[in-house]
């Protein structure tokens, strides 16, 4: 899918956008919507491993939880009523490995 047909409008914003060239080789990752939906360029497929195109659009509980279980590490929510929710996470000392 092309950035045209992913991007629609026909405002300034979204001209900007189709005019960007997303082939970069430096990874960049885009969070988008209320679920935290991740956009990505080829730079950032090699982080996912064998998740990609599995990743592409999906939430990021999905993406994070997936990276840091393959790492290694732990991920967990505390939610209390009136607080709002805290995101923890911990990874092992050793260097994380691709996404499998």
């Amino acid at each position: 899918m092309s950035v045209s047909e992913l991007i629609s409008g026909d405002d300034a914003m979204a001209d900007m956008v189709r005019a960007v060239d997303w082939a970069s080789r430096f990874p960049v990752v885009l969070w988008l919507g209320p679920d935290l939906n991740v956009l990505y360029n080829d730079g950032w497929r090699p982080i996912l491993g064998g998740r990609h195109p599995a990743f592409l659009g999906a939430p990021a509980r999905d993406v994070c939880k997936r990276a840091i279980e393959s790492a290694g590490g732990r991920i967990w929510l505390e939610s209390a009523l009136g607080s709002g929710t805290t995101f923890h996470f911990t990874l092992p000392g050793d260097a994380p490995q691709p996404v499998t």
